[in-house]
């Protein structure tokens, strides 16, 4: 059994006829099974009964880990599959990648699903032909793949450094933020930020993350990453501002002697 205990996991639950049929009907029973299950692993569920609700939901909170949909709800017409569609592509607009589940109690070659729906979620699940279990790890599953994909590589990398309980000797001299416990107003200033700020603020030179100074590791990744983004062919991390920034740039770009035709609206630095 995959728990997912340790992390706050959300997932985005459309209610629909199981729900109400819950003690009624063998469907109804299996889908709060499924749902009590997922709340063993340490997963909460967020639930919704209407498309407007759900845009509402959407709308404040970007950290659901997966949509799950109770597709008992409708009637199988075009109107509520382009109203679940449209829903599925507002998610993946600000949340690419998020899994989405259907769960029927037809099989999946008879739940009435276009081919433009079945193209915008991960899997359909037959409730009544799966074992709870076995639901259950899937959806735990593509949550998983979907967390670990979320962040970029120099910010997964130092997330999961950080979950190591490393004692460190280097610097930063703070250690993680014990340093400001030492001291009643050290304490208030470690309480504000939190833990995870000071054990997060690391060197250059930690080999699980890579190093800077030789664009290794993460950060070489991360440098590959920010040139795919903006279309350059090279990228480079820096240890300043958006002012040391320029000046570096303009000291690549200029020497002695040259002669720099600088727009008046430009940052200060460049000049």
């Amino acid at each position: 059994m995959k728990t997912l205990q340790g992390d706050t996991f959300k997932v985005l639950v459309l209610k629909g006829k199981a729900f109400e049929e819950s003690c009624n009907s063998e469907v109804g029973r299996r889908f709060l099974l499924l749902m009590d299950e997922l709340k063993s692993r340490g997963i909460n569920l967020v639930y919704s009964s209407s498309f407007d609700d759900i845009k509402n939901v959407l709308a404040v909170d970007k950290s659901m880990d997966c949509l799950l949909v109770d597709w008992s709800f409708y009637i199988p017409d075009e109107s509520n599959e382009e109203g679940l569609l449209c829903i599925i592509k507002k998610m993946h607009e600000r949340q690419p990648g998020v899994p989405v589940f259907i769960i029927s109690e037809k099989s999946p070659t008879k739940a009435f699903l276009g081919n433009k729906l079945l193209e915008n979620i991960n899997e359909t699940i037959w409730i009544l032909q799966t074992e709870i279990d076995f639901m259950a790890d899937r959806i735990a599953d593509q949550m998983l793949i979907y967390r670990d994909n979320l962040h970029p590589p120099l910010a997964k990398a130092v997330f999961d450094y950080n979950k190591l309980a490393e004692y460190s000797w280097a610097a930063p001299g703070h250690q993680g933020g014990v340093g400001f416990t030492k001291a009643a107003v050290g304490k208030k200033f470690f309480d504000f930020y939190d833990e995870n700020l000071f054990r997060t603020d690391t060197g250059i030179e930690r080999s699980s993350i890579g190093s800077l100074l030789d664009h290794e590791g993460a950060f070489l990744e991360s440098e590959k990453n920010t040139a795919r983004i903006f279309g350059a062919d090279r990228s480079y991390n820096v240890l300043v501002g958006t002012s040391g920034s320029n000046r570096t740039i303009m000291q690549g770009c200029l020497t002695d002697e040259d002669i720099a035709l600088v727009d008046r609206n430009c940052h200060k630095s460049i000049e």
